[in-house]
């Protein structure tokens, strides 16, 4: 019975590594410097990672609560709109990224916790 219930849990909260970027074109972006793609994508990967931390966040609570009381945490719903800004912001990146390569500019790399759910 756990495993089931551990299956039907992953669709509730996706582990972040799991959602997808959403697509952003580079267009925001072609007019910056590489200074100004470099700040950008500081601001992006800033971002990507405290919404990774809550998306993990809710992974974790929605197993807890699974494996513990048989029902799904209500971290489950909130964390949907935190799959959203994960894939968003995966979606910029890889913009900012992209503009980035077009103009040889060096961008710093993703951080850790970015780059493991990347």
């Amino acid at each position: 019975m756990m495993p089931f219930a551990l299956m039907a849990l992953a669709g509730c909260a996706a582990n972040p590594k799991d959602i997808p970027p959403a697509y952003t074109g580079t267009a925001q972006y072609e007019a910056m410097d590489c200074a100004g793609l470099t700040t950008q994508i500081v601001a992006v990967e800033s971002q990507l990672d405290s919404a990774i931390r809550r998306q993990a966040h809710a992974v974790n609570t929605n197993v807890s609560m699974s494996v513990m009381f048989g029902v799904l945490g209500a971290a489950a719903t909130q964390s949907k709109g935190t799959e959203a800004e994960v894939a968003r912001l995966k979606g910029e990146r890889l913009a900012i990224r992209d503009a980035a390569a077009r103009k040889s500019c060096t961008l710093p790399p993703s951080n850790e916790v970015v780059a493991g759910f990347a």
